[in-house]
């Protein structure tokens, strides 16, 4: 149950803030297409950098603590997305990506260790659904603040009460035992 719910954490975060981002960065910011193409790509370097660093340091310090890392970067880089000008959706956008390469092996060997051989691809098919519950719960709460928000800036609105308001369940990482140091076979 604890890592369904970081998933479905991971989820509500990353529904919203990579479905609406290119909308936002075309259509609000006024980047234009050809900018919007080359944060996409760029993006793609940031997050292979977050794979190699979250493969290299899940080895080496426990998997726990990276998974909040990258979680809470991927949130504050998201909420830092839609905050300011161009640069700051730049920076977030960049961060973001790079946040979910960082906790992605280390969610994925927490997935795998934490429960029985026979047990496993139950397990990683409901930590999916947690997944996509979080993405749907996410983009359906992002449209309704802003939908709702007043104001001159309700996406800023909807990215710092969505991205951020599930981070404290993070701590529930806590009670998981840390197995980065069994061997498995």
């Amino acid at each position: 149950a604890i890592l369904a719910t970081v998933t479905f954490v991971g989820g509500v975060i990353t529904g919203p803030a990579n479905s609406f981002a290119f909308v936002y960065g075309e259509s609000v910011l006024l980047l234009g297409a050809h900018r919007v193409a080359l944060i996409v790509t760029a993006s793609g370097i940031t997050g292979l950098a977050g794979l190699y660093v979250g493969r290299t340091i899940s080895h080496r310090v426990s998997r726990l603590p990276i998974v909040a890392t990258g979680t809470i970067l991927s949130a504050v880089g998201s909420a830092l997305a839609y905050f300011g000008g161009a640069g700051a959706f730049v920076i977030g956008y960049l961060l973001a990506i790079a946040a979910g390469g960082l906790v992605t092996p280390a969610h994925v060997a927490l997935s795998t260790e934490s429960f029985r051989h026979a047990n496993r691809a139950a397990a990683a098919g409901w930590i999916l659904v947690a997944g996509v519950a979080g993405a749907v719960v996410g983009l359906a709460t992002f449209g309704a603040i802003v939908n709702g928000a007043g104001g001159l800036h309700p996406l800023r609105t909807g990215a710092l009460v969505t991205f951020l308001i599930c981070l404290p369940s993070l701590l529930t990482l806590r009670m998981l035992p840390d197995r980065s140091r069994l061997d498995l076979h």
